[in-house]
């Protein structure tokens, strides 16, 4: 039998781009995106997220889960803003001071008993300590990290293979914040979030990259052969825990290149797409469950597609990455810079809405926001072989080792950015995303237009010289789309380029595309009492408008 573990070396991939993020701290986030990320920092300083009320805020039994999420989200934050969080130290050394004997947070269990709310909490925790590491230096928190591994994680070789996966062993209900179900089955105490136990692949698989631990790769690739078999949808899988795991086997992928781990995070994303996604590129909480979206799983869903991309240099992947950005994540943001769950548009929910209260998940959403908001920011500049690559328009400023770059754009909302230059770029010479919609685009360098660049794998590139400017512009059209996807024959979204369009409304409209006319770049009228409008400015309303706030996002053609 062929296994992950016996795949030879022969078959890694070969020509695999290089396209790698240029670090945060390179990059000056400026505009609505920095907006976000100051408004998200606030929040997590709030009273909340105080070193004593933020270890304490295990209510449904989630050992390291709030403390690891926090501390995570504070450390992406400092390294996307270049500035300390006020608590972060403080918690850390309250974390470090509630370890129990063997390094972790929680119960021990008996030898051969696996709590999975256990292992996920502590995949946050272990993701914070060696994100830490990595911009500080500190041995304290790699120490911290090994033990963990070490002491929670290694005695789990040959457990996975008696995990729970069959639908009577399993509790098909719970809460947002999940909870325990009371059962131990095959030595694993099980949680209503099925599937967090492989939540861990995330953490484990960064870990394989600064560890030095003996049998830590085969507990990888124990993880990845049982995970690559689940019938995610049978088990109805939380959507959460399936791609948190999914980026540990890409981050696994990086260190092995064994193509077959890439194949599985192709196979399983494409899953998640036609099974887990909503119609506004959100998630549904479970597989086959659409009870409510998760801000959580909408990060997970990003970082894939943007990791996808990286391994693939597929461009749809970078461009579903940015639909997720803009339609889900920037929805799912509240005013008070947290992140809240909403319903989920599928099958005949035509209308887009906040679920619950209207607040935010500051249990869970809030803190992995954090985190979300810094990797949108490193899509904005890459790099592939020496050649600076601008993707995810948003304005910036962007250090280089011989002088800096500031990106200035309108970008979703209009189809023009410019580029200047103060000093001069590697290997005099940029690369600019061109998105698939557009038809005709235009490049100048020193306002002269260039001569019919070509566009590879979804960018331009040409040559800039020393301080000079360079500008591209294109066409953003109305597109509409056929609503096949877990929707209602007939039904049709609208979207502005990326940006798909909702009309505030309480009973359901019917539009001619045709008839839509352009108020302002992103915003269309059809008739005097419907607009259309991006979805992506929801955050700036108070909890009450936004519970009153319902977006129809699915349409008839009107006359049908």
């Amino acid at each position: 039998m062929l296994t992950l573990w016996s795949f030879a070396r022969k078959h890694l991939r070969k020509g695999m781009k290089k396209m790698k993020s240029i670090p945060l701290e390179k990059i000056t986030v400026l505009g609505g995106l920095a907006h976000r990320l100051l408004l998200n920092s606030v929040r997590l300083e709030s009273d909340i997220y105080m070193p004593d009320a933020v270890c304490r805020l295990d209510s449904g039994g989630w050992p390291a889960d709030a403390e690891g999420r926090t501390l995570l989200a504070l450390v992406r934050q400092m390294e996307a803003t270049g500035r300390e969080p006020s608590y972060l130290r403080e918690i850390l050394r309250k974390v470090y001071g509630n370890f129990n004997e063997k390094g972790y947070l929680g119960k021990i269990l008996p030898e051969g008993q696996f709590d999975e709310q256990q292992l996920s909490g502590h995949n946050w925790l272990l993701r914070a300590l060696l994100e830490y590491f990595r911009l500080t230096g500190s041995r304290q928190a790699l120490g911290a990290a090994e033990k963990i591994v070490k002491n929670l994680y290694m005695p789990l070789k040959g457990a996975y293979a008696s995990y729970p996966l069959k639908p009577e062993e399993r509790v098909f209900e719970g809460r947002p914040d999940g909870e325990l179900t009371g059962d131990c089955i095959n030595g694993w105490y099980l949680s209503t979030d099925i599937g967090c136990a492989y939540m861990c692949m995330d953490g484990l698989s960064r870990a394989y990259k600064v560890l030095d631990m003996p049998g830590l790769k085969e507990l990888l690739y124990e993880m990845a052969e049982e995970y690559s078999a689940i019938d995610f949808t049978g088990i109805s899988m939380q959507t959460h825990a399936t791609l948190s795991a999914l980026r540990g086997i890409l981050c696994f992928y990086e260190s092995v290149r064994d193509e077959k781990l890439l194949d599985i995070a192709k196979r399983i994303f494409s899953l998640y797409m036609d099974e887990g996604m909503t119609r506004n590129y959100a998630n549904c909480n479970w597989f086959g469950r659409p009870f409510w979206t998760e801000p959580c799983a909408i990060v997970d869903s990003f970082m894939a597609a943007a990791g996808l991309f990286r391994a693939t240099g597929e461009i749809e992947y970078f461009e579903t990455a940015q639909k997720i950005y803009f339609n889900a994540l920037c929805h799912a943001q509240r005013s008070n810079g947290g992140f809240g769950l909403d319903n989920c548009t599928v099958g005949d929910q035509i209308f887009l809405a906040a679920a619950g209260d209207g607040g935010d998940a500051y249990w869970c959403c809030t803190m992995r926001g954090g985190e979300g908001l810094a990797e949108v920011s490193s899509a904005i500049a890459m790099e592939e072989d020496g050649v600076v690559h601008i993707g995810l328009y948003n304005p910036a400023e962007l250090s280089l080792p011989d002088g800096k770059l500031e990106i200035i754009t309108a970008y979703p909302l209009e189809g023009r950015v410019r580029l200047e230059l103060h000093g001069s770029l590697p290997e005099n010479r940029l690369a600019l995303f061109v998105p698939s919609y557009a038809k005709k685009f235009s490049v100048t360098v020193n306002g002269v237009k260039t001569s019919n660049p070509p566009v590879e794998n979804g960018f331009t590139g040409f040559d800039m010289p020393a301080n000079s400017a360079a500008g591209l512009e294109f066409e953003i059209p109305l597109i509409t789309w056929e609503a096949e996807k877990h929707s209602v024959p007939g039904y049709f979204t609208v979207s502005h380029g990326f940006l798909l369009l909702g009309t505030d409304t309480k009973e359901e409209k019917k539009i001619d595309p045709a008839a839509l006319a352009s108020v302002r770049p992103g915003v269309y009228s059809c008739g005097e009492n419907t607009v259309l409008r991006p979805l992506t400015d929801s955050y700036k309303l108070d909890r009450e408008s936004m519970l009153n706030e319902r977006l129809q996002i699915i349409f008839r053609k009107d006359g049908e």
